[in-house]
Formats: structure tokens, C-alpha cells, sequence
């Protein structure tokens, strides 16, 4: 296994945090009416249970992953 690929891999992975993220504008703490919502920080997808944050990584993720590490090879 190239240790760059996995590298690059786990890198990637890393920025996809299941976390909050403010949605529809300035949130309400910076004068606007924007609502705090769960998901991909990275993406800002919303994501409400564990399945649906793994069904975004294996879907939505790991297809750009291995995209750029076949084109490299």
C-alpha cells in the first residue's frame, strides 16, 4: 500500500467532522435568524444519527478519495 495515498486518505477523512454548523445566514448570536444545525462541518451537509454520518462518508467522501489517488497512479 503507498503510504501516501493513506496519507492523503486520512487527511481528508479528518476534515469531515460530524459536528454544528450555522445554516440559512448569520446565526442568531451575530444579529441574524441563521439556526444551528447538525452534519458535516466540512461539507455542511445535515446529519442527524451515525448512520447517516457514515452513509455521508462512504458515499459521499471516499468516491473524491479514491478519485485522486487513482489519478495520481
Amino acid at each position: 500500500m503507498d503510504k501516501k495515498i493513506l496519507k492523503a486518505a486520512q487527511m481528508e477523512l479528518q476534515h469531515h467532522t460530524w459536528g454544528t454548523f450555522v445554516d440559512k445566514g448569520l446565526s442568531v448570536a451575530l444579529g441574524g435568524n441563521g439556526i444551528v444545525v447538525p452534519g458535516c462541518e466540512a461539507c455542511r451537509k445535515r446529519i442527524n444519527t451515525n448512520g447517516q454520518y457514515l452513509r455521508h462518508l462512504a458515499e459521499d467522501v471516499l468516491p473524491g478519495i479514491l478519485e485522486s489517488a487513482l489519478a495520481r497512479n
